[in-house]
């Protein structure tokens, strides 16, 4: 983490003496339940502006979180920055994470996780854009069982990692009570039964719910990836560490 700490400060150094971009595009990231993920963000926000000069950075937060977030962008990213506070009706992060995805349909804008670092400048996208497709569901039996509980065929459903998104000026329309009623059947399959059945934790699954959410939804429109393959440390253009799953770790 040292090394990682000297990179944060050697690219706020160059934030500092560079002349402000004129803002083309904004990207998003969510933090809430836990404060670990506002020093996370540091990383992640300090290389994609050193790399992106152009956005302008949007932090949703919730109370819990605030505190942690707003003495580090006040310290280290300035004016560049702007805080949120996100809809604490409902605690899980995955709701507020489908939900700031929804909002941005239509706009160019970008959600990423706080967990990730940028190695490199963004491209133009112009279709919807993930950060990876990172498998087919038919390939994957725990996912076939899945779908069939969903009522969805999984022969046409790319698992779609979401850690980076952007709509890229497209929208389907959609809208929370879309996700809400996604959101309930999807905590009411029978995890019991998948769960013995292939040897897993209910929880690894249902915090994908917005992935396989957004996943089935387009799975009938065209959308590209930012990587051919994703793993930790791997010195990609984006990189996560998937802090919640496997803890912290960048490529070095």
């Amino acid at each position: 983490m040292l090394r990682d700490n000297f990179r944060l400060f050697a690219y706020i150094l160059v934030l500092r003496g560079r002349k402000k971009k004129v803002i083309e595009s904004k990207c998003h990231f969510l933090i809430v339940k836990e404060p670990i993920y506002a020093k996370l963000s540091m990383y992640s926000i300090s290389s994609l502006l050193y790399f992106n000069p152009q956005f302008q950075i949007i932090i949703h937060c919730d109370r819990k979180c605030k505190k942690a977030v707003l003495w580090r962008c006040r310290l280290l990213l300035g004016s560049r920055c702007k805080i949120k506070l996100v809809d604490e009706s409902v605690t899980d992060p995955m709701w507020n994470k489908a939900l700031l995805i929804l909002k941005l349909q239509g706009t160019n804008d970008f959600f990423v996780d706080a967990d990730t670092r940028f190695n490199g400048k963004l491209p133009q996208f112009t279709q919807i854009t993930t950060l990876v497709k990172e498998f087919n569901m038919n390939t994957r039996p725990l996912w076939v069982d899945v779908c069939h509980e969903l009522g969805v065929a999984a022969e046409k459903i790319e698992m779609l990692n979401t850690s980076l998104f952007s709509w890229s000026g497209h929208t389907l329309a959609l809208n929370n009570k879309h996700f809400e009623k996604f959101y309930k059947n999807f905590l009411s399959l029978p995890w019991e039964r998948i769960s013995q059945n292939y040897s897993i934790e209910p929880k690894s699954i249902l915090r994908l719910v917005e992935q396989v959410f957004l996943s089935i939804e387009l799975s009938n429109r065209i959308t590209i990836a930012v990587k051919n393959f994703d793993t930790v440390a791997d010195k990609g253009l984006i990189e996560s560490t998937y802090f919640g799953a496997s803890g912290y770790r960048f490529g070095r």
